[in-house]
């Protein structure tokens, strides 16, 4: 009977036991004692070789061990006791994820921070995932803030080409939005070297249709392509796409005349006058203007008048200043200046655009036809 008893008892017990410790386990007292300690002493003394930031730099900012106590928000958790009682936006500084206004040269705000060390992305990945969307170590996403997301409310990356210079709020794959103003450095004003004529070039504009960014610039995939990154904060100009290059006056076209040399622009961009020449765009062509050179980042609107690349901006009439060399001037084109009789389908009687697409596009359109001259 007594062993029968004894063991009934176990059997009640036993179960007993493993239910306290789990409730135990499950929830866990506030510690309230300033007596309980898990750390060193140095820990939060900056000074000491104990002190926990010191601690993480050792262990690659291993900061898994530190969620266990504090919560994975570091919000307290079971040691009731935040990382943000010190740290406002830990572990960055206050001021690290403050809204974007325009150029900022805090240190402390994390686009100056990318600037001045050449955008090493590769330092956010390391906590926040390679898509910044968080990692192991923060489950923090970088577009989760409202910060990084377009004017439609859709999320998007960091690296993405219009966070450091164009329309911030512009669309990733928008490839208008890219293009400053802003500049990396926050220049907005046309008469900025960054800033310039990007618009008018992309834009549907006066005189033709948009040119594409790679006709200038040798466009990376990614960020961290080789030649996009540089420490002078400037882009290459290197004219990689052939409308620049467009060769006139070729013995096989229909135009060709032997009386004028053929016509093969040579695309150069100097930086110390900030102006392009030799390019078929601004009138390296037959009958044009080959020794024009506009200047990159001249507003005042003379860079854009008609008789600049073809014609002569000193005649008196609109119509005289847009007639291209004849021979006179050691050219071939007829004298008439009514060009809409011969270029109907690119401006009318007033010399307005009919359709700016046929505009600077590498043919001469006569007679409602395209073709090379």
């Amino acid at each position: 009977m007594t062993k029968r008893f004894f063991t009934l008892t176990v059997l009640l017990v036993v179960p007993l036991l493993f239910q306290s410790c789990t409730k135990l386990n499950k929830d866990l007292p506030t510690p309230v004692s300033s007596e309980t300690k898990i750390h060193e002493k140095g820990w939060i003394d900056t000074a000491s070789t104990k002190f926990h930031g010191k601690y993480l730099l050792i262990n690659n900012l291993n900061s898994a061990s530190c969620k266990q106590c504090h919560s994975s928000g570091f919000t307290g958790g079971t040691s009731n006791v935040s990382c943000f009682t010190c740290h406002n936006s830990f572990p960055h500084p206050a001021e690290w994820d403050s809204t974007f206004t325009g150029f900022r040269t805090d240190i402390k705000f994390h686009g100056t921070f990318l600037r001045m060390n050449n955008w090493q992305f590769d330092s956010c990945k390391t906590c926040h995932g390679t898509s910044f969307a968080g990692g192991n170590r923060v489950e923090v996403s970088c577009m989760s803030s409202g910060c990084h997301q377009d004017d439609m409310g859709m999320q998007k990356p960091p690296t993405a080409c219009n966070t450091c210079h164009g329309n911030f709020r512009g669309m990733e794959n928008d490839t208008f939005s890219w293009a400053p103003p802003r500049t990396i450095l926050g220049d907005t004003s046309g008469t900025t070297i960054g800033v310039g004529a990007h618009q008018p070039h992309l834009t549907f504009g006066t005189f033709s249709n948009k040119i594409p960014c790679a006709t200038c610039h040798n466009v990376p995939a990614i960020y961290s392509d080789a030649g996009h990154l540089g420490s002078d904060n400037r882009a290459e100009i290197t004219f990689v796409d052939s409308l620049a290059f467009i060769v006139t006056n070729e013995s096989t076209t229909t135009d060709y005349d032997n009386s004028l040399s053929l016509f093969s622009p040579l695309p150069v961009y100097n930086n110390l006058t900030s102006s392009c020449s030799s390019t078929y765009c601004h009138g390296n062509f037959k009958n044009g203007n080959p020794a024009f050179a506009p200047v990159w980042n001249d507003t005042t609107g003379a860079q854009t008048v008609c008789g600049t690349c073809h014609g002569d901006t000193t005649r008196s009439t609109l119509a005289d200043r847009a007639l291209p060399k004849g021979t006179s001037q050691g050219g071939t084109h007829p004298s008439a200046n009514s060009c809409f009789a011969c270029h109907g389908e690119v401006v009318d009687a007033n010399l307005n655009f009919v359709n700016k697409t046929k505009h600077i596009n590498g043919k001469l359109n006569v007679f409602n036809q395209e073709r090379d001259f």
